[in-house]
C-alpha cells in the first residue's frame, strides 16, 4: 500500500530468499538475504532493507481469521487497518467527548483553542 511506510514479508514456515530488483542499491554484502520462520523483512521508503527477528507471527496473520491485533499502536494504523479491512472511509471530527475519552488512554491530552486542537503527549 502507498500509505505504509514499508513493504513487509513475515515468514512463517520454510525458508526464502528476499533480495530487491537489480539495479537497487546493495542489501549488505551479498544484495539478498535469507528469511526464517519467524523472521520478517521490511523494505523501507529509503530503500533500506531490515530484517526483525522473533516476530509474532500470530499477530501477524490475525486478520485472516478476522481478528485485529494493535500493541502500541497509533490511532492513525489501527483506522488504516479498519478502512482495507471492511472498504470505509474514515472521517475525524474533532469532538469534545472524543477527545475525553482519548485523553482517558494517559497517552495524549489536547488542548482545543477554537478550531485548532493542540495534540501533546
Amino acid at each position: 500500500y502507498g500509505d505504509e511506510p514499508s513493504v513487509n514479508t513475515t515468514l512463517l514456515e520454510g525458508k526464502v530468499i528476499v533480495s530487491r530488483e537489480s539495479g537497487s542499491p546493495e542489501v549488505g554484502k551479498t544484495g539478498s538475504l535469507e528469511l526464517k520462520p519467524g523472521e520478517q523483512a521490511r523494505l523501507m521508503e529509503n530503500g533500506e532493507l531490515k530484517i526483525e527477528s522473533n516476530v509474532d507471527v500470530n499477530e501477524v496473520v490475525a486478520w485472516t481469521s478476522g481478528l485485529f491485533t494493535f500493541r502500541d499502536a497509533q490511532i492513525e494504523n489501527v483506522m488504516r487497518q479498519l478502512v482495507r479491512w471492511y472498504n470505509v472511509e474514515i472521517v475525524y471530527e474533532a469532538k469534545p467527548k472524543l477527545l475525553h475519552y482519548l485523553e482517558q488512554t494517559n497517552e495524549v491530552h489536547f488542548k482545543v483553542d477554537g478550531r485548532r486542537i493542540v495534540v501533546s503527549r
